[in-house]
């Protein structure tokens, strides 16, 4: 197989990031991935503990002389968000990534999807340093973790209790001159409405509304860009739809989604009055030309179709077609707090994320994804929800509760780490607090490790514009090598 990224260095790191996105891996399919890193463990003679989620902890020895240095954990996910553009064939169950370098600006991407950079190139790093008996480190724990950007249900489910290390390093950030030396709790919030299938006589023509084109983005970093939710964008297109006295029952939905991700496009079908066909596309058109006017900088490649299909079988009640409207318009979504404790006008503090809608047989699904940094603050965030849901008559609850990670400028890790950078770089690293969720709050509570997170200059996260810095890529595995040796007594914390 002739290798895309076989040039690149450091040679080790972005090898195995080749192999890797050359195996499957979106959430809830790291079965194959998972059994590839064992293997390489393995074949290094490294005990190897493979949960019945797939979720990995690899103990390798330390360097001679090192025996004694407090253990170090070296934590990665294995999943990647999965997004691809509508053109796209790519089957993300059976097919690897189609990687391309851009040389102008240096980076990689993967040609109309998204790149799983996130986390595949700390993973990468952590492969790396696992395979190389060369280097000079403590004993280390290098845990692989499931179903990240799935709720962080792998580490959710994971047994912890065998892990000793003091130290931590998470390699899932996205910015290789900062530090994120905190994040936000998460949870989801589900609202589950029954539903009963009717067939309107009345109503004897389909119809089918698409928006797309919209920015997207990661649920959590993005949230303060103001990205607008396509399926928000649903809800006030079909709402206005009902204030025209425009009778409609919904027959399907589709949101082609993942739960941390702001969705892009939803399209759903209904049934309506072919005598209203002409006032139901004047209605969507105007709304459409202010919706432009309003997004034109947040989200300027926004589009809308409506096309005229076959009368639908089968349709959701009128009461169910209401009631699933009014929760779209009225569910919160989106930016609540920004964090005032810092002065990043990007970071947010507490956000909701209407990821998936998904209609079942019996029941129309709402997931919404809470983030926040004050645990009180996502109880109020998922209050709200159930409030909603309660008034709705929906059944709710919430799955993958998440601690935040509290932030302790005191760290010595920390210090260390900026010293480190400092000394390889000649610059001050800059210290954050993510709005994104991750797996650093569970390790921390459950392990009581310190902990910080690093990574390379990843852009457009989760989406089909993702792309990663080669240079960064790199630098990110010598900060880790300095880190260790530091960690190993040659230096001293």
């Amino acid at each position: 197989m002739e290798r895309v990224l076989g040039a690149l260095a450091p040679r080790d790191v972005f090898y195995y990031f080749e192999e890797l996105s050359g195996i499957p891996r979106g959430s809830g399919n790291e079965k194959a991935v998972s059994d590839y890193i064992a293997g390489l463990a393995k074949s290094r003679g490294l005990a190897v503990e493979q949960d019945t989620y797939n979720n990995l902890i690899i103990r390798k020895p330390a360097s001679p002389g090192c025996e004694d240095a407090p253990v170090v954990m070296l934590q990665n996910h294995m999943d990647m968000v999965c997004e691809k553009v509508p053109e796209s064939d790519l089957d993300f169950e059976q097919d690897g990534l189609r990687l391309a370098i851009d040389e102008q600006k240096g980076t990689i991407y993967a040609k109309g999807t998204s790149l799983g950079a996130d986390n595949g190139v700390g993973l990468a790093v952590a492969l790396a340093i696992m395979m190389d008996d060369d280097l000079v480190h403590p004993p280390l724990e290098i845990v692989c973790t499931v179903s990240e950007e799935a709720g962080l249900a792998g580490a959710v489910q994971m047994d912890m209790s065998s892990l000793r290390a003091k130290y931590m390093i998470n390699s899932d950030s996205y910015r290789f001159d900062m530090v994120q030396a905190g994040c936000a709790g998460c949870a989801y919030l589900i609202n589950e409405l029954p539903i009963q299938w009717t067939d309107p006589d009345e109503l004897d023509q389909g119809a089918e509304l698409t928006i797309g084109g919209l920015l997207g983005g990661h649920s959590g970093l993005d949230v303060c860009r103001q990205r607008t939710n396509a399926n928000k964008l649903m809800g006030r297109f079909l709402d206005t739809l009902r204030q025209a006295k425009i009778p409609f029952s919904l027959a399907d939905y589709r949101c082609f989604n993942k739960d941390n991700a702001i969705p892009r496009d939803a399209a759903c079908v209904f049934a309506l009055r072919a005598a209203d066909k002409g006032r139901t596309a004047q209605t969507v058109t105007d709304l459409f030309e202010a919706v432009k006017a309003e997004l034109a900088v947040t989200d300027p490649g926004v589009t809308c179709s409506l096309r005229w299909v076959e009368r639908p079988s089968r349709c959701l009640t009128g009461w169910d077609t209401d009631t699933a409207v009014r929760y779209l318009m009225l569910v919160p979504d989106g930016l609540f707090q920004k964090y005032h404790a810092y002065d990043d006008p990007d970071l947010g503090e507490s956000s909701a994320n209407l990821g998936r809608i998904i209609l079942e047989e019996d029941r129309l699904v709402f997931r919404s994804m809470v983030r926040a940094n004050y645990l009180s603050r996502k109880e109020e965030v998922i209050r709200k929800l159930e409030l909603l849901g309660d008034l709705l008559g929906m059944l709710h609850h919430r799955a993958s509760d998440a601690p935040p990670w509290p932030f302790d400028p005191e760290s010595p890790l920390l210090h260390l780490l900026l010293r480190c950078y400092r000394e390889m770089t000649g610059r001050e690293m800059e210290v954050s607090v993510a709005h994104g969720t991750c797996e650093c709050g569970l390790f921390k509570d459950r392990v009581g490790c310190e902990t910080v997170s690093i990574g390379a200059d990843i852009r457009y996260l989760h989406s089909p514009l993702e792309e990663v810095d080669i240079a960064s890529g790199g630098k990110l595995y010598e900060l880790n090598i300095r880190m260790l040796a530091a960690l190993a007594g040659r230096e001293g914390i």
